[in-house]
C-alpha cells in the first residue's frame, strides 16, 4: 500500500510541491522518488521552492531525512517546508530537523494553512486543489479533510 503521494506544481513562476502522508512512515522507494523529484527541481530553480505537506502521522526516518537534507544543502536555492499536522511527535521531529539540521521547516496546525500559503505567495485554493488531485493516488488522508474544513474554498468542497 502506498504511504505517500506527491506532485510538483508551478503557479505564476513559483514552483512548489504538495505531499500527502498516510499514518505510515514512507517506504524507501516512495521516499527516494520524492527526493529525486526535489533534486531535479532544486537543480533548475532560480527561486526558493515551497513544499506543502499534510500528514496523518507518517514521517521519514532519520536516514531519509538525511538524504533530503543533503539534496537541499547542495542546491543554490532553498526548500521551505510547511507541514500541517496535529500529531505532537511530528511537530517535535520538524522542530528538531530545523534546530539541528538548519532546515527551513515549519509545523502548523490545520487552521494556519491559508496564512502559510499567503506568506509564500500562492493561493490557498490553488494548493488545496493540488492536494485534491494528489489525494486520488492514496487512501484517504484525514489531515486533508481537516485542513479543507478550515479553508473557505469552494474548490475543495468535496473533501469537507
Amino acid at each position: 500500500m502506498k504511504t505517500l503521494a506527491f506532485r510538483r506544481y508551478q503557479r505564476f513562476e513559483k514552483p512548489f510541491f504538495v505531499l500527502l502522508h498516510t499514518a505510515t512512515a514512507p517506504d524507501e522507494a516512495e521516499w527516494q522518488a520524492y527526493v529525486e523529484a526535489v533534486r531535479a527541481t532544486m537543480s533548475v530553480s532560480t527561486i526558493d521552492v515551497n513544499v506543502f505537506i499534510l500528514t496523518d502521522g507518517g514521517s521519514p526516518n532519520a536516514g531519509q531525512r538525511k538524504d533530503l537534507a543533503a539534496v537541499v544543502a547542495g542546491a543554490s536555492r532553498d526548500a521551505v517546508t510547511h507541514i500541517f499536522t496535529t500529531d505532537p511527535f511530528i511537530r517535535a521531529v520538524v522542530s528538531a530537523f530545523r534546530w539541528l539540521g538548519g532546515a527551513r521547516a515549519f509545523a502548523y496546525p490545520p487552521m494556519e494553512f491559508g496564512n502559510a500559503c499567503a506568506r509564500c505567495g500562492v493561493s490557498p485554493d490553488d494548493v488545496m486543489q493540488c492536494f485534491a488531485e494528489v489525494q486520488k493516488l492514496l487512501p484517504g488522508v484525514l489531515m486533508l479533510r481537516r485542513v479543507a474544513e478550515k479553508a473557505a474554498s469552494p474548490a475543495v468542497s468535496g473533501l469537507r
